[in-house]
């Protein structure tokens, strides 16, 4: 699952990438030079909504009713026969368009918002303890930042921690950890006392702690600018190891993803997959793929990655079977996080902010659930055994899937 907030402090606005490169769009997909095209490929048709389908045959009838008008009115001011026969390749162009639009595959919403918890402005949840766990970022200000507990059955906020501020979150060992480029530490939070104690996360004061994963007994913690993961032991802080993924600097390690034997890193700067065995702490997989700067969900059967952060629908399918990209297709928005739960996976987009569902059996959408939220979109996603959880500005949405 993708840390939210996961652009590094340089950026202005959250969410735009900075990764060097990116300088087409094709197919409305990010291309990035060097970046290999996936051995397979499986294209994801147009869906819409009700809603959707619904204005889109509106603007066909419109405009099949205006035709004949506008053709007049332009043949009579314009003689020219090439410029009539453009006049009317275009209106068939548009009509072709529009046609296509109306003719989007219908999709329910695939599942169903239970209830709205409000938690201000932004931030990375959690789930742990019996609880929600949700950041308020508070712009970004440490002194105003707070850790919300709240009650999965009764939506109630039960505490109220100050001075957390960070882009990624976990519980592991009775203790909330949240990793905070802003404070350059990795904060423990113990929820029966409220302290809030922070760890380094490397030996210089410019790691960028961006996302944190429990495996195996230890926390594994992205440092984005220092360019390696670093192992913490969760029950004293201290940095037990450390593996190199990408050079120093502000384009390294962002989101992580586990499927219990290896550990995934998505690497936006070199547009790249790494694959980490957890046995050896040695990289096992260098794969090239679309910008992973979104988020990652894997299991045994694959590994999905997102490139919202690079303002992209682009979803990621990975084999790890073979380490290589088995299908790429697109969101209708930007493909902000994913998960993997009640045998689909989930995406979270913005522009429009919606819950999309996918069959990872045909990667086909079969469900598209609108979302509120204010300009930023979805912040994350997490799931339970019965629900899914969703971060977006604002509020905590408790999200129950449909059949």
């Amino acid at each position: 699952m993708r840390p939210v907030g996961l652009m590094c402090a340089r950026h202005a606005i959250r969410r735009i990438a900075v990764v060097a490169g990116i300088v087409a769009v094709m197919a409305g997909m990010a291309v990035v030079p060097g970046a290999a095209r996936p051995a397979a490929s499986a294209s994801t048709p147009t869906t819409c909504t009700a809603d959707e389908q619904a204005a889109a045959l509106a603007a066909l009838h419109t405009f099949e009713q205006s035709m004949p008008a506008r053709r007049r009115r332009f043949f009579r001011k314009h003689k020219s026969k090439a410029a009539r026969r453009r006049f009317l390749h275009s209106q068939q162009a548009k009509l072709k368009k529009l046609k296509a639009a109306a003719a989007c595959t219908l999709v329910p919403p695939g599942a169903s918002i239970l209830a709205t918890v409000p938690v201000p402005n932004d931030g990375p949840l959690a789930l742990g303890l019996g609880s929600v766990w949700v950041v308020d970022r508070a712009n970004a200000s440490y002194a105003d930042a707070q850790l919300y507990r709240i009650n999965p059955q009764s939506g109630a906020v039960t505490d109220k921690i100050p001075h957390v501020l960070g882009a990624g979150a976990a519980v592991m060992d009775g203790s909330v950890w949240v990793s905070s480029f802003a404070t350059e530490r990795l904060l423990r939070v113990d929820p029966t006392t409220d302290t809030v104690t922070p760890y380094p996360t490397g030996p210089t004061v410019d790691e960028g702690p961006e996302a944190v994963l429990p495996v195996a007994g230890q926390l594994w913690v992205t440092n984005h600018h220092g360019g390696t993961i670093a192992i913490v032991n969760p029950q004293d802080g201290t940095i037990s190891g450390s593996i190199a993924v990408a050079p120093v600097g502000p384009d390294g390690a962002l989101n992580l993803a586990t499927d219990g034997s290896n550990v995934w890193v998505g690497l936006a700067g070199a547009n790249a997959l790494i694959r980490i065995s957890i046995a050896t702490h040695t990289i096992t997989g260098n794969i090239p793929a679309y910008p992973p700067c979104g988020g990652l969900a894997a299991d045994s059967t694959a590994v999905w990655s997102t490139s919202g952060g690079c303002g992209s629908g682009a979803v990621t399918r990975i084999n790890p079977a073979t380490n290589q990209v088995s299908a790429t297709f697109n969101t209708p928005g930007q493909a902000d996080d994913v998960t993997i739960a009640f045998g689909s996976v989930w995406v979270v987009t913005s522009n429009p902010n919606e819950l999309v569902r996918i069959d990872p059996a045909t990667n086909q959408i079969t469900g598209r659930l609108a979302l509120p939220g204010y300009a930023w979109g979805p912040n994350g996603i997490a799931a339970d055994t019965t629900s899914l959880w969703i971060r977006v500005s604002g509020s905590l949405l408790h999200v129950v899937p449909q059949p």
